[in-house]
């Protein structure tokens, strides 16, 4: 049996915030995530964390406690000079610190299969992604069955993630405990710099 991972970022890759965040949400199968989903507003415009309001957040975060979802991440203090991330930037950014998530979600599920969907960016092609995902989870004995690219009206899972992606960058940037703590006990592998 495969793991579903959804991966999504927050957070600026230039100096409009001083953290970048980006999370993976993986589950056994992607209809794990439907009562998650349901949460989620449909309304005229794509329904994401920044746009949606906070009592409507609680309730997704919510749901998504009592799901069997687990939580990935890595939060990059951009303005630590010391950290391994300190001077990068834009795409670089965004690659290395997604190299860094793919490492730990394969080092916490251990060898296994994995469906891998991202979110729809221009910060990585679908070609180049596969490439570093191939690379990263071949090393811990993980074999990729599917990975793709979309945008949350595309995928439920990608939209779920937007909203645990923006719970922990929250959570860094502005020190919402209030919101990460509903989501704190699904977090297998939280990686900070």
């Amino acid at each position: 049996m495969s793991w579903v991972v959804a991966i999504d970022e927050s957070g600026n890759l230039g100096k409009d915030t001083r953290f970048f965040t980006m999370s993976a949400t993986i589950v056994r199968r992607a209809n794990h995530l439907k009562s998650v989903y349901r949460k989620i507003p449909k309304t005229g415009i794509e329904s994401k964390f920044y746009n949606t309001e906070r009592t409507i957040i609680s309730g997704i975060l919510d749901e998504f406690a009592s799901s069997d979802a687990k939580v990935a991440y890595v939060s990059v203090d951009k303005h630590d000079y010391k950290g391994r991330f300190y001077g990068k930037s834009g795409n670089a950014l965004y690659v290395a610190v997604l190299s860094d998530l793919l490492e730990s979600v394969s080092e916490a599920l251990g060898p296994t299969e994995l469906e891998i969907v991202i979110d729809k960016s221009s910060f990585i092609s679908l070609s180049d992604f596969r490439a570093l995902a191939m690379r990263s989870l071949s090393e811990h004995g993980c074999t990729l069955r599917k990975i793709d690219k979309k945008d949350s009206e595309q995928s439920p899972c990608v939209q779920v993630a937007d909203f645990i992606a923006g719970t922990v960058f929250r959570h860094y940037e502005h020190g919402d405990e209030e919101m990460f703590s509903k989501i704190r006990q699904k977090v297998v592998v939280a990686r900070t710099d």
